[in-house]
């Protein structure tokens, strides 16, 4: 019993409570039941009822203000006494004072990268110099191998020896040339 009185109040209640999301009903025209100054209220039949604002709204736009380059300027001329006239010259002092300070710190920041600049330098050539002197020492260690080699060369070749070191040497071949033809006719 429960069930059917939820069936029939959802029914109820969905007939005439629905919206028309897909827009109006079919063959219906809407005409204007009731005008308010911000509202209309339009009805399509007996079941169909709908509010909308109308659009009367009016769009002002502010005029923009010109931004001042120093605004301290627009307050400076407003009031003149004697005490604006001591600060006025105080403010003057420490705008001067700044500039002069200001002036310094770029001295200071141009000495310290050159300075740096400097000392990157000196890295960079210092860092070439030693390249190129070890390539340098490689190079005169390959040079004395090779010196080495020509004096061994040298050293044993025949055409370098004198006839009394040439004469052990000469007779050593002689033998073994002797032997090799003995072992050949063997």
């Amino acid at each position: 019993m429960k069930i059917i009185i939820a069936i029939v109040t959802t029914f109820l209640l969905l007939g005439w409570t629905h919206s028309f999301a897909e827009g109006d009903p079919v063959g219906c025209k809407w005409t204007v039941t009731e005008e308010t100054n911000e509202y209309i209220m339009e009805s399509c039949g007996s079941n169909s009822v709908r509010i909308r604002q109308k659009s009367n709204i009016e769009t002002i736009y502010a005029p923009k203000k010109q931004k001042l380059a120093n605004p301290i300027e627009k307050y400076k001329d407003i009031v003149i006494t004697p005490e604006s006239v001591e600060t006025n010259k105080s403010i003057e002092q420490i705008e001067s004072d700044v500039k002069i300070t200001q002036k310094k710190v770029e001295k200071v920041i141009e000495e310290k990268q050159l300075a740096d600049k400097k000392i990157i330098e000196q890295k960079s050539t210092e860092g070439i110099i030693e390249k190129k002197l070890e390539t340098n020492l490689k190079k005169k260690e390959l040079i004395l191998k090779q010196l080495e080699v020509v004096d061994k060369e040298i050293s044993e070749s025949l055409t370098w020896m004198r006839i009394y070191e040439l004469l052990p040497g000469l007779i050593v071949k002689n033998e073994k040339v002797k032997a090799a033809e003995l072992d050949y006719e063997a």
